[in-house]
């Protein structure tokens, strides 16, 4: 015996439409199997928008050393810091140090999740 779930329609919530960010009702997820069809139910379902990508403030060019860079931080939203090469970083948030120990050519890059 198989189980499993339809999704019959979708219904904006709050005024909200398409894809864009809001509040969704799943509507008329309707549970069935080989013996028959339950009862329809209903699931919210919250859609939020990606998060922007911020920009990194921070010097471009730097000597060997500890050095500070932040993003503007935005509610809700995690960040990730990365360093290519040419340090150690340490990272708290919406602002890392990077400690230069290699002279070169490096990058620092941050990704935001929600």
């Amino acid at each position: 015996m198989s189980s499993n779930l339809k999704v019959l329609q979708v219904i904006p919530k709050l005024g909200y439409g398409g894809a864009e960010t809001g509040c969704y009702d799943i509507a008329h997820y309707l549970p069935e199997n080989d013996c028959g069809s339950g009862e329809s139910r209903t699931l919210a379902v919250v859609v939020v928008p990606d998060p922007v990508v911020p920009e990194v403030e921070g010097p471009l060019s730097v000597c060997l050393g500890q050095i500070s860079y932040s993003v503007e931080a935005q509610d809700g939203i995690n960040y990730l810091w990365g360093l290519s090469s040419g340090g150690t970083l340490t990272s708290q948030g919406s602002s890392a140090v990077v400690n230069w120990i290699t002279p070169g050519t490096h990058s620092i890059t941050i990704t935001p999740s929600n």
